[in-house]
């Protein structure tokens, strides 16, 4: 019975990790760091630290509203979770106007070379 219990917990995802990963992965594809995501949570009414969002993110076991409210906070409109064991799923939201021209203008940002080194 133990062997069972042991293969069982090797076999278990590393849900944390992935969550990690994919907030990681969102914020890199547009190209933004810590404080660009502190002043976007801010533009939503949440109050984080750069120190508090690398500590979070990097621990991967914040709240299913925390990862919406960045999902929110960058303007991800279109969230695609894939694995080897399970379906692929999307997940696609529209998101307020404020919160698209903040994306847009950073966007801007960087394509016009200010982006931060």
């Amino acid at each position: 019975m133990e062997n069972l219990k042991e293969l069982a917990e090797e076999e278990l995802r590393d849900w944390s990790g992935e969550a990690k990963g994919l907030l990681k992965a969102e914020l890199k594809r547009r190209n933004m760091t810590y404080a660009h995501l502190v002043q976007a949570l801010g533009r939503i009414g949440i109050k984080e630290t750069e120190a508090n969002l690398r500590n979070k993110i990097s621990r991967g076991n914040f709240s299913a509203a925390f990862l919406l409210q960045v999902l929110d906070a960058i303007g991800c409109t279109f969230l695609q979770l894939s694995s080897s064991q399970v379906q692929t799923y999307t997940f696609t939201r529209k998101f307020p106007a404020a919160t698209r021209a903040l994306v847009a203008k950073r966007t801007a940002e960087i394509e016009g070379g200010e982006e931060e080194s």
